[in-house]
């Protein structure tokens, strides 16, 4: 068997057999830090953490009682090329080997003098064997095929751990659901669960939507922020789309992820924040390092296991379980018919759809179908049942909003034309206005310029909009 390309970050996976039940390797990076002589001597821990903060303060990952050392006294940070110790300007110094040094790359075993304390320097990768998934659901997320079953089995291993996570996916294939799983699943599932939308964020108030204000902090501050950090405190914080974070604010965000502290704008004080973070991004990461594009630092700070959500067309075997579950959510809130169901020829035109909107597409066409069907049985021709005007972009529809002959709307019409025209026509309804179109679509403002770029409609949309 040929060597498996690792996805992208710090999860080295392998592929096995399905003799061998598709099982997932994950090697997780450690650091294992023993005392070896001092006040702490045989003092032994482990740390899954791309950042060890080392000194005297109870803050510090690896708190030690030598008065002869700082308070913040050094770190070790990975890099793609190994481990740096970094001093922090300490009052003593730090030593490898008996050499004073600033900065250096350790090696296995470096012997490291902080005060009279000497520590034993470990790298150490633990591979976790996890299997699919027993269940088709998870904490919300559903999925009979093996790919979601993969992806299923290895948020429950990851689930009680602090390790961060990059969820790798196109949009609309419920990123935000499996970071929301990943949370409900997770020690933090009482503690508050905050979204922040990189890529939706203005860039002029991004640091105030991240870390808060306090009044007169620029103009117009009126009054205090609260920023998602603190609003996430003691829980998780999703960070949507953090492929589209500026470059000039992400030393900011490294630094908070840190030292663990925020810092609102016009405010001296320093606020402690605990938090889990769960980032999730269209693009390829990893790339962007190399681009120069993403600070490599913050990649490996966020990204100690990245895992890709699959297209829904790589898992069509899903989507007659996702239907009937739209369809018991749309009947519990009030907005579909009793009993209502899908004819199985319907269900056949869904798996054989391409679906570039993934499951979010899937359920706007679900419930659209369940909206104008005529009937408790949806048919074919509900799926794309919408009024049309004429246009040059499409043909012309029956008269009076009746559907149009199921056959001929499946020969002439695709589930793109269909998008391409409902895009325009709210576009239209709404002077232009890309975000009120967007959120009428239900699609995210990032996908929506995604898209007017592939159907030539940028000219549709009003110039500079952002309201």
């Amino acid at each position: 068997m040929s060597n498996p390309k690792p996805i992208p970050g710090e999860l080295a996976t392998e592929r096995l057999s399905r003799s061998q039940t598709e099982a997932t390797i994950i090697t997780l990076k450690k650091v294992r830090l023993v005392v070896v002589d001092g006040p702490d001597k045989d003092r032994d821990l482990l740390f899954d953490s791309p950042l060890v903060r080392i000194g005297t303060l109870p803050e510090n990952d690896f708190v030690l009682s030598d008065r002869a050392i700082s308070k913040r006294h050094a770190v070790i940070e990975r890099h793609s090329n190994g481990y740096l110790l970094k001093d922090l300007g300490s009052t003593n110094g730090t030593f490898v080997n008996d050499v004073r040094v600033q900065e250096v790359f350790l090696t296995p075993g470096s012997q490291v003098k902080f005060g009279n304390t000497m520590v034993k320097f470990h790298p150490r990768d633990e591979d976790m064997v996890v299997l699919p998934s027993k269940d088709d659901t998870f904490h919300g997320l559903i999925g009979q095929s093996g790919r979601m079953r993969q992806v299923m089995g290895i948020l429950e291993r990851i689930a009680a751990t602090q390790v961060s996570v990059v969820l790798y996916g196109e949009t609309g294939t419920g990123k935000e659901m499996a970071a929301r799983a990943l949370h409900d699943a997770s020690p933090r599932a009482k503690q508050p669960f905050v979204v922040f939308d990189c890529g939706n964020a203005d860039h002029e108030f991004i640091r105030s939507e991240l870390f808060g204000h306090e009044v007169g902090a620029f103009t117009g501050a009126t009054s205090q922020r609260v920023g998602a950090f603190e609003q996430a405190n003691g829980g998780t914080i999703f960070l949507d789309e953090i492929g589209e974070l500026p470059l000039d604010l992400q030393p900011k965000l490294l630094r908070v992820l840190e030292q663990r502290e925020i810092q609102r704008l016009g405010s001296g004080v320093r606020r402690r924040v605990d938090v889990r973070v769960v980032s999730a991004t269209h693009r390829n990461l990893e790339q962007m390092v190399r681009e120069g594009k993403f600070r490599e630092d913050l990649f490996y700070r966020v990204c100690q296991v990245p895992l890709t959500i699959p297209a829904l067309r790589e898992r069509r075997e899903d989507i007659a379980r996702l239907v009937q579950h739209f369809m018991e959510q749309l009947e519990a809130k009030g907005q579909a018919r009793k009993g209502a169901k899908f004819a199985p020829e319907v269900l056949e035109v869904l798996e054989r759809s391409e679906w570039r909107g993934n499951v979010r597409e899937l359920r706007n066409v679900v419930e659209r179908a369940l909206a104008l069907a005529a009937g408790p049985v949806v048919q074919v021709g509900d799926l794309l049942l919408q009024d049309r005007q004429t246009s040059a972009t499409g043909p012309v529809a029956a008269g009076g909003g009746g559907a149009l002959d199921s056959s001929t709307m499946l020969a002439n019409r695709s589930l793109e034309d269909v998008e391409r025209e409902a895009i325009l026509t709210t576009l239209k309804a709404n002077g232009g206005n890309r975000k009120k179109t967007a959120r009428i679509l239900g699609i995210a403002p990032v996908t929506l310029r995604e898209k007017l770029r592939r159907y030539g409609l940028d000219s549709a949309a009003a110039p500079g909009d952002e309201d």
